[in-house]
């Protein structure tokens, strides 16, 4: 049996630091396979690096089980090549009119798949407009 609710993040600090962050604002959430989770709980999976993460979601989009994902992942240096290599991917699940690049206060769209809908969340670190990386987010709100 699959997640109803899955965030796929890049690394373990990424895991951490977004389980804190959830936690601190009430939201359900869980490491699979070390912490405890029920039915609405947001499992917080990470994949090592963004090519693990990508390579996830063949797997992931096929979940019969899953109702909601989020998807977190540096920019890095090209904040383009890394939104359309996810375009590519959810084109190929019924995700179609996904835009052509990433809305302000993040992306939301809807795969529309014979046997379900499924909501998708995406945000590129660090905000979603340039490149970056986690790292200069917290480095941001740390030194606001």
């Amino acid at each position: 049996m699959g997640y109803k609710n899955r965030m796929l993040v890049e690394g373990r600090n990424d895991q951490y630091v977004l389980r804190s962050l959830l936690r601190y604002h009430g939201i359900d959430c869980a490491i699979p396979d070390r912490e405890k989770y029920g039915e609405e709980t947001i499992a917080i999976d990470q994949r090592e690096n963004v090519k693990g993460v990508l390579d996830a979601l063949n797997i992931v989009l096929d979940d019969g089980d899953l109702a909601r994902l989020a998807v977190i992942v540096d920019a890095d240096t090209n904040i383009d090549a890394r939104w359309n290599a996810l375009r590519n991917i959810f084109a190929r699940f019924g995700g179609e009119d996904m835009p052509h690049s990433p809305a302000t206060e993040g992306t939301i769209i809807t795969l529309t798949q014979p046997y379900r809908t499924l909501k998708v969340g995406v945000w590129l670190m660090p905000d979603n407009q340039v490149p970056g990386i986690l790292e200069n987010w917290l480095f941001g709100i740390s030194h606001g």
